[in-house]
């Protein structure tokens, strides 16, 4: 029966790590790059664009609150300066949200690095399907 289990499992992660893994998100992003690389996000802060409204930032807040009770690590959202010149200089480190006015109003990009994960928006909706994408590519982790 443990063998069984272990070919299940193996199985399941190597259905994750396809490609394909990617066409299960919804919404469907229009692209998307599967790389190598991981990174652990259980207890990393999140870290909010003091431009960002309250309704985006209490949704990333609400996400930062269910990270914390899946991963039994708290984490917590919080507004901080100067984060975009902290990712363009490559020093970012945890999970970023940056405001975007140049992308659509449902668009969203989300880039994981080493040490930290980028997400921008121009909004709400944005960070909600951000936010969905990233719940949906944890559930593969």
């Amino acid at each position: 029966m443990k063998r069984i289990i272990t070919i299940c499992l193996g199985l399941l992660a190597y259905a994750c790590a396809s490609a394909s893994a990617l066409d299960n998100i919804v919404p469907k992003p229009n692209k998307a790059e599967l790389t190598k690389g991981s990174i652990r996000i259980s207890g990393m802060g999140l870290k909010c664009d003091t431009s960002l409204d309250e309704a985006s930032f209490q949704a990333i807040n609400r996400f930062a609150a269910q990270l914390s009770l899946v991963s039994g690590k708290a984490s917590a959202a919080a507004p901080a300066f100067g984060l975009a010149q902290s990712v363009a200089n490559g020093n970012a480190k945890g999970m970023i949200f940056l405001m975007d006015p140049g992308k659509g109003e449902e668009e969203y990009s989300i880039s994981v690095g080493d040490k930290a994960v980028i997400v921008k928006a121009s909004g709400l909706n944005g960070f909600l399907y951000a936010l969905q994408t990233i719940r949906q590519m944890l559930i593969c982790s």
